[in-house]
């Protein structure tokens, strides 16, 4: 049983990887060419830790195979066949997500399904999402990182203008590019997020308040990324900020993120009781 179990998932294991051989090339070579998406290479080592901290609770488990994992299989098959035929990437590589999910429950079962469900979804956080959908996303958040950026920089007392996604400065003008309206750091901070939650002992909701955090704390991120550059403009010159500063000022924004996620991490951490606990002693 357990040696035909083994040989089964085998021949899935390589049918699977001569069918998506060119869905993963043409992935790799996205995660290359869009520096957006070039934490790709590291999802499918993510997605093995996170697999490899639940290998206690699956060890626990009897696998009970479910033949409705089967329809699953099939629509997500049915999905990579669509996205071939309309030259949609994005369908073909999501359809690893729906395919991934009918495996394990076709071999696995309800249970270990559910265990392995958050690893498994995550591989979204490696998949390009549709150039229309990524551009105007783009496009709305450079303008709001370009407004509340020169609103900040106003209640500082600098003199700035702005003109739709221009800056203008006494001795400079900048341009707010894709490149600087945050959805880089928006994925990759969601991402981080979403592992944060996965790993963390939080309840559901704190799981949930913990990922979602992500997203406006990538946005305040960027912003301050923005009035860190135009400050550095104004003060040096532009020839500064499209150097080397206005790439290091990028791997801030990362750790900016990265702080304010551990330490919503930590006020979750803390109970109500703590908090009333703590203000009795202040107060005494």
């Amino acid at each position: 049983m357990v040696l035909r179990k083994t040989v089964l998932i085998a021949v899935i294991a390589l049918l699977l990887a001569v069918l998506y051989y060119p869905v993963i090339s043409h992935l790799m070579s996205s995660w290359q060419a869009n520096p957006d998406y070039s934490h790709g290479y590291f999802i499918p080592f993510i997605i093995g830790y996170m697999v490899y901290r639940k290998r206690g609770e699956l060890q626990a488990m009897a696998c009970k195979p479910n033949n409705w994992g089967i329809l699953l299989l099939l629509l997500g098959l049915i999905q990579l066949v669509l996205g071939i035929i309309g030259a949609e990437h994005f369908l073909q590589s999501s359809s690893i997500i729906v395919v991934a999910l009918g495996i394990v429950l076709f071999l696995a079962g309800v249970k270990m399904t559910r265990v392995l469900l958050a690893p498994v979804l995550y591989l979204m956080f490696m998949i390009p999402l549709p150039a229309i959908i990524w551009n105007n996303f783009a496009f709305s958040l450079r303008l709001a990182a370009s407004k509340v950026a020169v609103a900040s920089m106003h209640a500082m007392g600098m003199t700035v203008l702005r003109e739709g996604n221009l800056i203008y400065l006494p001795n400079a003008s900048l341009e707010v590019m894709d490149a600087c309206s945050g959805m880089r750091s928006l994925v990759s901070l969601m991402a981080l997020g979403a592992l944060f939650a996965f790993i963390s002992r939080h309840s559901i909701w704190k799981k949930w308040t913990l990922f979602l955090s992500s997203i406006p704390i990538a946005i305040v991120s960027n912003i301050m990324r923005l009035i860190i550059v135009v400050v550095m403009v104004q003060a040096y010159g532009k020839e500064v900020a499209l150097g080397a500063t206005h790439t290091f000022s990028g791997i801030i924004v990362f750790f900016i993120g990265l702080v304010f996620l551990l330490v919503v991490n930590k006020l979750l951490s803390v109970s109500p009781k703590q908090v009333a606990r703590t203000i009795v002693n202040r107060h005494d």
